[in-house]
């Protein structure tokens, strides 16, 4: 269980913005210490976890997919992330397909492909610039993976009263679907709060924890 008490404001009621906004939860780490972001783990919906149908080589200007059914041909540049599988820790230990990998194409700017640049007829993608990554075996599992919050808000994501006030959550199983779920390929979970994240410009507000 993740617990934590807080209170906006001061002892004479002052210093307090109704809108504050805080966050309290935790973030993700694999066996190495590596900080597990979004597009490690994260699928655009509805877009078919799929497999290459040729190999993929330095140079290469087009992706050849076994089904391209879904993935990203517009949106924002972030959801046209390619993540592939086979991710190997430093220990030694390969994480299954479609599960958590650190083998990713993230460009928050551009996209590894532009939008429009998805066929799903001939299930082929052409990326933004040749492809400068290792070389990907055809069969490989690969993934339209997609960004969003850097930790799991588990506990809250919202206003903190000017009364103490307790926040907690159970944490338990693995998955991506709850932020009280570790994500896949966590072995270690740090504590975070994230303070006064509303806009700027409006009233004082002093966090207590």
């Amino acid at each position: 269980t993740l617990t934590g008490e807080a209170r906006s404001g001061d002892d004479e009621g002052n210093n307090f913005d109704p809108n504050n906004r805080q966050y309290f939860g935790f973030a993700n780490y694999d066996v190495d210490r590596k900080h597990i972001l979004p597009w490690h783990v994260l699928k655009h919906e509805p877009a078919s976890d799929t497999y290459l149908s040729q190999q993929l080589n330095p140079g290469d200007t087009v992706i050849h997919l076994d089904d391209a059914t879904g993935w990203q041909n517009a949106g924002l540049p972030h959801q046209r992330t390619l993540a592939w599988y086979g991710y190997t820790n430093n220990q030694g230990d390969t994480y299954d397909d479609y599960t958590y990998t650190r083998n990713v194409d993230f460009r928050p700017d551009t996209g590894a492909w532009a939008a429009g640049a998805v066929d799903q007829h001939a299930n082929t993608i052409t990326l933004i610039e040749p492809w400068s990554g290792q070389t990907i075996a055809a069969g490989t599992a690969v993934r339209n993976a997609t960004s969003g919050s850097t930790f799991n808000y588990a506990a809250l994501a919202g206003t903190v009263p000017d009364t103490w006030t307790t926040f907690d959550a159970v944490l338990t199983g693995e998955g991506t679907a709850s932020p009280t779920q570790f994500r896949p390929g966590t072995a270690f979970i740090k504590p975070i709060i994230l303070t006064n994240r509303q806009p700027a410009g409006g009233p004082t507000n002093q966090i207590q924890w």
